[in-house]
């Protein structure tokens, strides 16, 4: 094997460990609702309680 494969190995092996551990298990949902520039906010705590109603 050449460096240009060994690379490409190693990328897609890293690729595969970060995406199949997490420190959050299946259905656990995080929400972000602070103040961003592209919503107020107001909106984005009733969004966040629409959200969590639901």
């Amino acid at each position: 094997m050449n460096m240009r494969h060994l690379i490409i190995l190693f990328t897609v092996l890293a690729a595969l460990a970060i995406a199949t551990t997490s420190w959050a298990a299946l259905g656990d949902v995080a929400i972000f609702s602070e103040g961003v520039g592209w919503i107020t906010q107001e909106n984005a705590d009733a969004q966040r309680t629409i959200v969590l109603i639901t």
